[in-house]
């Protein structure tokens, strides 16, 4: 009895046991996962995703200038 798994659901009974216990316990925490998540379709817009493309798409530009610049022929 001294596992911390079994503290946190207490002593277990005679009648629902420490899996009837267990059992409610995931149940509960399913229907507060299932409340919360009706709210939102997804996770959330942070902009990293955009900036990421932003600064690859500004290398390939600088890159792209950089090889016709120095690729020219000088006469």
């Amino acid at each position: 009895m001294n596992d911390a798994a079994v503290q946190g659901y207490g002593k277990p009974t005679v009648t629902g046991g420490l899996r009837g216990e267990i059992q409610e316990e995931l149940a509960e925490d399913e229907a507060a996962e299932d409340v919360a998540a009706v709210g939102r379709g997804s996770l959330p817009f942070t902009g990293v995703d955009l900036a990421l493309l932003s600064a690859g798409g500004g290398f390939l530009l600088l890159l792209g200038w950089g090889l016709r610049r120095f690729a020219r022929v000088r006469p």
